[in-house]
């Protein structure tokens, strides 16, 4: 498949993704940028320095202003760009991909790139039809500045000893999660938390509930109050509760949004999202706006409404506050809105009325077969009392609340579903009326 999806370019190193590649697309962004300033950085993956290398360079012939902040996370590197008051910022990463992808996260202006300009730089990239210019280069090192930036959300006051297990997965927030934690007085247990880009101890993708397992032992193991994951670059983080059970970033954005957003607010959600999000924004007073999965699509609306938060199922939280995501940040207010309320993470969602929901079902199969069980879905949908929404692939709403959702990967040969239901009863109902709908089978999901 092609390197060039809808949010951002990713592949595998070697294959799909070499310098010279990562060259011409640094040539072609250079031509959008027209001579204006980019911050650039890149994550700890082995093969991301030969990578950035290949593109600052590329920048540099096309005519850029660089600022290189190094190695960071790429909630740091937006900081940065805020903080510098540039005009385009380029993370290589592959984010949550394990380790053989490479790729690159982007940003020109104020808003997440689009698909249409994806496309752009691709078509540049391949014509090999480049402008040249003479570049300015500056290394500039803003960790000091963001970790104040994130020690200042902390609140102050009566302070409950909170003591939080961290998981970095070996990424780009082994040192400076641990290292902002304590200074705001918590006491932390490191877990995997050195730099290691061949993550060696888990897959970078905290999302998945199998590579959570050892941070839920070490929460029971320590008694913390709390654990908590990143992915590879650290704009994801997934919460685990004292009994060492992960939350859904559902939940977790249920008590971002109970304790943030004020009526008349927004929230913007993915569509994957359990019902219990809506549900707790509206009970706010808030207004929760529904869009398509990706961080793109979401950070955008997000910032075109002036929301409060933002949220996906994959565990990016978005904040007004940073004007996008970060792990760490969302790290931060969790431990502060413990601080103040005094309460576990499992006694503040004590009020939460759940929905049965089953994970995020993917599976492999061939182009044809994909297309064929999208024209089942479409049958479906014309059925009486159904509503269809066609935001990302088609989610089939019904009037008790239940809800069936199908889209089509954008990085492999694949389908994902997603259902829910007020019930268990009704959630193995309509699994199996969907099994049945779509040819697919879904009693082992």
């Amino acid at each position: 498949m092609s390197i060039y999806k809808d949010c951002d370019i990713r592949g595998i190193y070697g294959e799909d993704l070499r310098e010279e590649e990562m060259g011409r697309i640094g040539r072609a962004v250079a031509g959008l940028l027209q001579g204006r300033t980019i911050v650039v950085g890149g994550d700890f993956r082995t093969h991301t320095p030969s990578l950035k290398a290949a593109f600052v360079e590329a920048l540099l012939e096309g005519g850029a202003k660089v600022w290189d902040v190094g190695q960071v996370s790429t909630p740091q590197l937006y900081f940065s760009k805020r903080f510098l008051d540039a005009y385009g910022s380029a993370q290589i990463t592959a984010s949550h991909n394990p380790p053989k992808y490479n790729g690159l996260k982007l940003m020109l202006g104020e808003l997440p790139v689009l698909p249409e300009d994806i496309r752009e730089i691709q078509d540049r990239a391949e014509s090999g039809k480049f402008e040249s210019g003479e570049g300015t280069f500056h290394r500039v090192d803003t960790g000091s500045a963001y970790e104040e930036m994130l020690r200042s959300q902390y609140g102050q006051g009566k302070c409950v000893p909170l003591h939080v297990v961290i998981d970095a997965g070996n990424g780009a927030m082994s040192e400076t999660a641990p290292r902002v934690m304590e200074a705001l007085g918590l006491r932390v247990t490191r877990l995997y938390c050195s730099y290691d880009g061949t993550f060696p101890n888990r897959d970078p993708n905290p999302a998945v509930q199998k590579n959570l397992s050892a941070l839920c032992l070490k929460v029971k193991e320590v008694q913390a109050d709390f654990g908590v994951a990143f992915d590879g670059d650290g704009d994801r983080a997934i919460f685990v509760d004292s009994a060492g059970v992960p939350l859904l970033a559902e939940e977790a954005m249920v008590i971002f949004s109970d304790s943030l957003v004020r009526p008349g607010e927004s929230v913007v959600y993915d569509l994957k999202c359990s019902s219990i999000l809506q549900k707790a924004v509206l009970d706010a007073g808030g207004v929760a706006i529904m869009e398509r999965s990706g961080h793109a699509f979401i950070r955008r609306h997000f910032l075109q409404a002036g929301s409060r938060l933002a949220g996906e199922v994959s565990g990016h939280y978005f904040f007004r506050e940073l004007e996008g995501d970060d792990g760490l940040f969302a790290l931060v207010t969790m431990a502060d809105i413990l601080r103040k309320s005094g309460r576990t993470l499992r006694g503040l969602l004590e009020q939460v009325r759940y929905t049965a929901i089953t994970p995020d079902i993917r599976r492999a199969a061939p182009a044809d077969e994909i297309d064929r069980i999208f024209r089942r879905m479409e049958d479906w949908a014309g059925e009486p009392g159904l509503k269809a929404v066609r935001i990302d692939g088609i989610r089939l709403e019904f009037p008790d609340g239940s809800w069936v959702l199908l889209r089509r990967s954008i990085t492999e040969p694949a389908f994902t579903m997603r259902l829910e239901a007020p019930k268990e009863e009704r959630l193995a109902k309509l699994l199996e009326t969907a099994g049945q709908k779509l040819g697919v089978d879904l009693s082992s999901y």
